[in-house]
């Protein structure tokens, strides 16, 4: 399934491939390793990126283009 996220938590999962759409690190590419969900809805990405970085992304801004099986 490809396509931008409707901040739905069970949309990203660890493993899942995305790309980052908006702010800092447009254009990057990772992968998820952990999906955490706040009281508020807000929905935070923990994604390695290829160059080894862990890193923290708002999932509005964040595509995925290849899911985990």
């Amino acid at each position: 399934m490809t396509g931008i996220a409707q901040n739905k938590v069970s949309y990203f999962k660890p493993g899942d491939l995305v790309l980052k759409n908006g702010d800092h690190d447009k254009g990057c590419k990772g992968i998820i390793i952990e999906v955490n969900t706040n009281s508020l809805k807000t929905t935070i990405l923990k994604v390695m990126k290829f160059n080894g970085e862990i890193v923290n992304w708002y999932s509005k801004l964040v595509e995925v283009i290849n899911e985990d099986r």
